[in-house]
């Protein structure tokens, strides 16, 4: 076929990587997605893969969450300029509007079989757009490699941690916690970003870092609500691992310095260092 998803070919590459059926089909159709949106020819739309730990052999060993998440700079003067790219750049596409952007859904054509593909689709300040490039070989397309554009992890980090502290017990994307913790385990950070995109969001948001919604805050990420959804999500992947409680043991180092600093009005400048789970 004309795009080159083939389910002959995931056969073949699921043997030799030892990778789930499943979770290679739904790998494919994501890198698929990915690659019209970073290589497309309109410089007006500029696109940033977020949760990119998500992405590439090593995720797909163990995940096959149907989620794809990116945030686009819209240089065009045109508001529908989005809705038209996607609509000509895919097929099969369906479009809602959702809080800080779109949700669309995507029907990957492979030869024999449709893939459903939940895109995310969040609008974003240019500034906080791209910090690194990630290459893949694409799985699909034998010798191809593609650079993929990265949303800055601080900023990232940061979204994901005010949503969580906004719904408290509610909040339930619990794939977000563990890119969180990925993040920490295997990306050096800007503890100056951290701290500036966090106070600029809570600013945003209208909320405070007050010792009371601290406390319920803590409280709420230690509970039992929590907790279940995250065991939860680690079966439906049939996992075991990162289990909670090393989860929070890591997110406690990342964030409890950068939180104190902000409850006592100081400047921080720290920067935090994967291998050895601290800021320095």
């Amino acid at each position: 076929m004309q795009n080159g998803l083939l389910v002959s070919h995931v056969m073949e590459k699921r043997k030799e990587l030892n990778i789930p059926y499943q979770n290679l089909l739904v790998g494919c159709a994501k890198e698929w997605i990915i690659e019209r949106l970073v290589t497309r020819e309109d410089e007006m739309l500029h696109f940033y893969l977020k949760r990119a730990s998500q992405i590439g052999v090593k995720a797909y060993r163990c995940k096959n969450a149907r989620q794809l998440y990116a945030c686009v700079v819209n240089f065009s003067q045109e508001e529908n300029a989005l809705e038209q790219f996607l609509y000509c750049t895919f097929e099969n596409v369906f479009l809602e509007r959702e809080k800080d952007g779109l949700s669309v859904l995507i029907k990957v054509p492979f030869d024999k079989v449709l893939v459903d593909i939940r895109l995310h689709l969040s609008f974003c300040d240019a500034k906080k757009a791209q910090s690194y490039t990630k290459t893949i070989s694409l799985l699909y397309e034998e010798g191809k490699e593609l650079e993929i554009p990265c949303f800055y992890p601080e900023a990232e980090i940061v979204e994901i941690f005010c949503e969580a502290y906004e719904k408290m017990d509610l909040f339930t994307d619990m794939e977000a916690i563990e890119v969180v913790y990925e993040y920490a385990k295997t990306r050096n950070m800007n503890g100056k970003y951290l701290t500036f995109f966090l106070e600029e969001n809570l600013k945003k948001s209208g909320h405070t870092l007050t010792a009371e919604e601290m406390r319920l805050f803590e409280q709420a990420i230690r509970g039992k609500a929590l907790r279940s959804r995250y065991k939860g999500y680690l079966r439906n992947q049939k996992r075991k691992d990162p289990d909670y409680e090393e989860v929070i043991r890591v997110l406690d180092k990342l964030f409890k310095p950068v939180l104190q600093a902000i409850s006592r009005h100081e400047i921080f400048f720290g920067d935090w260092m994967a291998e050895v789970e601290r800021f320095l």
